[in-house]
């Protein structure tokens, strides 16, 4: 509901769909899904 916001969709400087529909929601988590995991690495000495 709060990504549907118009003023949420003005101040993006990303790409945003509005309106934003759970389609829109359905195809970001497919996104997420496909997306390679972050590494994070760690150093000692």
């Amino acid at each position: 509901m709060l990504a549907d916001s118009r003023n949420v969709w003005r101040n993006l400087a990303h790409f945003f769909p509005h309106p934003y529909t759970e389609a829109d929601a359905g195809s970001w988590f497919d996104f997420l899904i496909r997306k390679a995991p972050l590494t994070h690495w760690a150093i000692e000495y």
